[in-house]
């Protein structure tokens, strides 16, 4: 059984063989790639330990980075997944390190999702309908010869379900065409959902105000070394605080997270005691 530190290798190793470079970090994301497009891959054993608060700042920083949010993993509670399927949770693909690494090879793959346990797949519904008209077989005529209801195959040619792999197989076995969507890399250039996260302390508050006076929008962020970004002409990832205690830590990140994203950085604190930047980092009020 892989560890979390062989599973960032193996999902690292993958990255880089495909031309991608590559961050490291711990908190929101594990693993950033960059390469035409880029990807936050968040990497758990057992996908029971995304939690929906995961979820939503994983969303925020893809979203403001231009980015895709990704989680590898193993297993979701005592169930291994299953490679060559795309699971989700909380609307953000997961996948097996095995399905990352095809999907980054061959660009492409069969989009297989499941449901309560049911392994369904995304086909080009209007192309099965165009092809059975073509072929002059009744709704009733190509469910006996699939071996679903009727119901079903009106269900499927309108959009309202999505068949299993081993009924999207005998329609395109029956009917002669490719009907399986593919989950390609086409579809992972762009984030999908934008999600915010609202301030949680006064000074996340008057920050947040301030990126919006001058023209960014802003969410807040989980995550102790970077909870508050901004993107309008450029983007701006800060760590907000309200003392100045020990933030080395966070400026070598914010430091690392600038140079990789190619976003300005800074440190902002309700009081400043003398200090204006910690590892070229600026720390603001």
């Amino acid at each position: 059984m892989l560890t979390k530190a062989s599973l960032n290798r193996r999902v690292t190793d993958a990255l880089l063989k495909n031309d991608f470079e590559v961050m490291l970090s711990r908190g929101i994301f594990d693993i950033a790639g960059k390469r035409e497009y880029k990807l936050l891959i968040k990497t758990l054993i057992n996908i029971d330990g995304f939690l929906e608060r995961h979820a939503k700042s994983l969303k925020v920083l893809s979203h403001f980075l231009s980015a895709n949010p990704l989680v590898v993993s193993l297993k979701a509670n005592k169930y291994i997944l299953q490679d060559m399927i795309v699971y989700s949770r909380f609307n953000i693909p997961v996948m097996t390190p095995e399905t990352l690494e095809t999907l980054l090879f061959e660009d492409s793959l069969p989009y297989i999702y499941s449901v309560k346990g049911k392994h369904l797949v995304r086909i080009d519904s209007k192309k099965m309908k165009r092809r059975r008209t073509e072929m002059g077989l009744s709704m009733k005529s190509l469910a006996n010869k699939v071996g679903v209801s009727v119901k079903a195959i009106y269900e499927i040619e309108n959009e309202r379900v999505n068949p299993t792999l081993s009924t999207a197989k005998k329609l395109e076995e029956i009917l002669g065409v490719k009907l399986i969507l593919t989950y390609g890399i086409d579809l992972l250039t762009r984030p999908k959902e934008d999600v915010r996260i609202p301030p949680l302390t006064l000074v996340e508050k008057r920050v947040s105000r301030e990126l919006q006076r001058i023209g960014l929008k802003s969410s807040c962020v989980y995550h102790p070394k970077l909870n508050v970004i901004g993107k309008g002409n450029f983007t701006f990832a800060s760590c907000v605080k309200e003392k100045d205690l020990n933030l080395q830590d966070e400026a070598t990140f914010l430091k690392e997270f600038k140079i990789f994203f190619e976003c300005d950085t800074a440190i902002i604190l309700k009081e400043i005691e003398g200090r204006e930047r910690i590892s070229d980092v600026p720390v603001l009020t």
